[in-house]
């Protein structure tokens, strides 16, 4: 968050100077979200008070490129998701690349289990969580 807040000064800077908003938009891309973002798998199951801290920062650089609206028309005019949907987007294409059975990190997703229930004749298949900070980890959240 720190170096997030740092990068925010560029873009005041550049609205000082007179660049328009897509210019800003594409400067906040570049420097600014990937900070937020830097290894968002690892960490995406976070606290909702965390998560809006994180959000926060992306409001912010939105009031600087477009101050005068809200936080959601400025996400829909440069055609950005909230972080906290891109988290989970970036988390669904990490496992989906560790799904190819040659990937090194293959092994680490939880293994199915097959699960017959004595009241019922189908069959399905679920990985195998004991707790419930297991079930929340990426690896089982989203596969």
């Amino acid at each position: 968050m720190k170096k997030g807040n740092k990068r925010l000064y560029s873009l005041r800077v550049l609205k000082q100077c007179g660049a328009p908003p897509a210019s800003l938009a594409k400067v906040y891309t570049i420097i600014v979200r990937p900070v937020l973002e830097y290894a968002a798998p690892v960490w995406q199951n976070i606290p909702d008070f965390l998560s809006c801290k994180i959000e926060s920062i992306q409001k912010r650089a939105m009031r600087i490129i477009f101050p005068l609206m809200n936080y959601n028309e400025a996400l829909n005019t440069l055609n950005l998701k909230t972080l906290s949907d891109r988290r989970a987007h970036l988390c669904q294409v990490y496992i989906d690349r560790i799904r190819n059975e040659n990937h090194p990190l293959h092994l680490m997703l939880p293994k199915q289990e097959e699960v017959v229930h004595n009241y019922n004749l189908s069959r399905t298949m679920r990985p195998t969580c004991k707790t419930k900070r297991t079930q929340e980890f990426v690896t089982h959240k989203y596969t």
